[in-house]
């Protein structure tokens, strides 16, 4: 299993399709930067989360699903 790490994805995505764009970054700050650099004036979701490092949880090699998730967030377009 993976450490903890922070996502951050456009809200719309995540809300529908559970899909973070922004990945892998060590802080929150971070995640919610990155995010902000592709979509300023969106609303979007940070997430801290681990994965499993056993490919037998992978279904589509493309994504890779978490396994335990904490510190969800809905940030409006004012977040930075």
């Amino acid at each position: 299993m993976t450490g903890w790490e922070w996502y951050a994805g456009l809200e719309e995505d995540v809300e529908c399709e559970g899909v973070y764009s922004v990945g892998g970054c060590e802080t929150r700050d971070a995640a919610i930067a990155e995010a902000r650099e592709q979509w300023p004036d969106k609303p979007i979701m940070v997430i801290e989360a681990r994965m499993s490092t056993a490919k037998k949880h992978y279904v589509d090699p493309d994504i890779i699903p978490f396994t335990h998730t904490r510190n969800k967030e809905l940030m409006g377009d004012d977040a930075a």
